[in-house]
């Protein structure tokens, strides 16, 4: 019996040993520094704009967020794991300014070059090229003197001409001069001045990446996560804890409703998934998963309120 025992005990240990982890990504939008906790355990010993938690190894994980500033308010959220995968999350406020969590990626672990399995220090961002731009001046001054008529008048000319990029500005006068008391001369002299300066570079960043859909394996462990609760309201409890950490697709949504058994369950997926679809304009697809015309109706109703 006694071997038997710590068979089993060696099996589940063995499980545990090759779980394949995962690594998290958080980043602020507008570069607040926090600090992370994950299940309680503490990632980064001074507040970033940026952390990474490696070897994650749970199919659940409960995320903390502590704002380095005064007052601000503690982000909790629970966050479903996909194994060997690096999950990327940005920090942002929403319309009524409160902080929320927006999955943004999430990639095979191997795929990963910046994931280390610890925690990374703030990002420091590389300011852009600064763009060159060269003035060009140049002057040409010449004077003849003709020593057959002493008393005669020459004449003085000067150029001018600027180029800036593509712009050229040409500018020409010509004075008559008395010479009778000047040298016989002169040869044409040209002065080239060349002036470089710099101004910051127009480039606009690329904006983040929007929510994608959850992955396949994601929404099967997620629905396998439903049906592991027994009664409608547990289920729509776990319904909601999978849709605060990640987003989903028209077609999830309707595989999600086919979990439960009663309309109005439906309806509630139907409405809270909403704001977390990515592809919101094939939405009226949902009202095939729907049994009757009235919940079309009040889904529709609430659809136009949003």
């Amino acid at each position: 019996m006694k071997t038997i025992y710590f068979l089993i005990i060696a099996l589940f240990a063995g499980n545990g040993l090759f779980a394949q982890s995962s690594s998290l990504v958080f980043f602020t939008e507008e570069g607040e520094k926090f600090t992370l906790f994950v299940n309680g355990d503490k990632k980064n010993d001074t507040p970033q704009s940026r952390v990474t938690a490696g070897q994650i190894a749970v199919d659940f994980a409960q995320i903390k967020l502590e704002f380095e500033t005064p007052g601000a308010p503690v982000v909790k959220q629970q966050m479903m794991i996909d194994p060997g995968m690096t999950m990327t999350s940005i920090i942002k406020r929403n319309k009524k300014g409160r902080y929320v969590m927006r999955p943004v990626s999430s990639v095979p672990l191997a795929d990963d070059k910046t994931s280390e399995t610890v925690r990374i220090s703030e990002v420091v961002a590389t300011p852009a090229p600064m763009e060159q731009q060269v003035t060009t001046v140049t002057t040409t001054t010449s004077q003849r003197t003709d020593q057959s008529t002493k008393n005669g008048g020459d004449n003085a000319s000067v150029g001018i001409s600027v180029t800036e990029g593509s712009a050229n500005v040409s500018l020409n006068v010509n004075v008559a001069l008395d010479n009778s008391d000047l040298e016989p001369l002169e040869e044409e002299s040209t002065t080239t001045v060349t002036t470089t300066t710099y101004t910051e570079s127009s480039t606009v960043q690329p904006e983040e990446a929007g929510c994608n859909a959850m992955t396949n394996d994601s929404f099967e462990r997620a629905k396998k996560s439903i049906n592991n609760k027994s009664f409608g309201d547990e289920k729509m409890t776990v319904m909601k804890q999978i849709l605060k950490g990640n987003c989903v697709s028209v077609k999830q949504v309707i595989g999600f409703m086919e979990l439960f058994t009663f309309e109005d369950n439906k309806l509630g997926v139907a409405k809270a998934a909403y704001s977390k679809t990515t592809d919101q304009g094939n939405y009226y697809q949902v009202n095939d998963a729907l049994t009757y015309s009235e919940s079309v109706e009040e889904l529709s109703q609430f659809l136009d309120s949003q």
